[in-house]
């Protein structure tokens, strides 16, 4: 558990706004928010790309779509996202920003 806050500390450092994502988890699992998929994996997060002029002035950025124990679309999880005001990870590319996903989602477990 230590390698993994450590992990996603390091991660927070070279990505700022990650750490929104892992806040997101965080609280998603400790409020029993999460989602169950039919295959039996749990989500807390599932991140998507997008580029919103409000979100990073429409950088690609990475936002959570699961709220509620819900996976919300992507209009109502762009409008939470600039709801909170929080900072969202951005990047230069779509790819960027999808490989990133990938391992934000390592870290946080498979069902991330």
């Amino acid at each position: 558990m230590a390698e993994e806050g450590l992990e996603r500390a390091l991660f927070s450092q070279a990505f700022p706004g990650a750490a929104t994502l892992f806040e997101h988890s965080d609280m998603n699992v400790r409020e029993g928010k999460t989602l169950k998929r039919p295959n039996g994996q749990v989500s807390s997060v599932f991140s998507i790309t997008v580029s919103e002029p409000q979100l990073n002035l429409g950088r690609p950025t990475l936002i959570p779509t699961i709220y509620d124990g819900k996976e919300v679309s992507q209009q109502e999880a762009i409008r939470r996202a600039i709801k909170s005001k929080k900072t969202f990870p951005k990047f230069q590319t779509f790819e960027q920003a999808d490989g990133i996903a990938g391992e934000i989602s390592k870290i946080m477990g498979a069902g991330g």
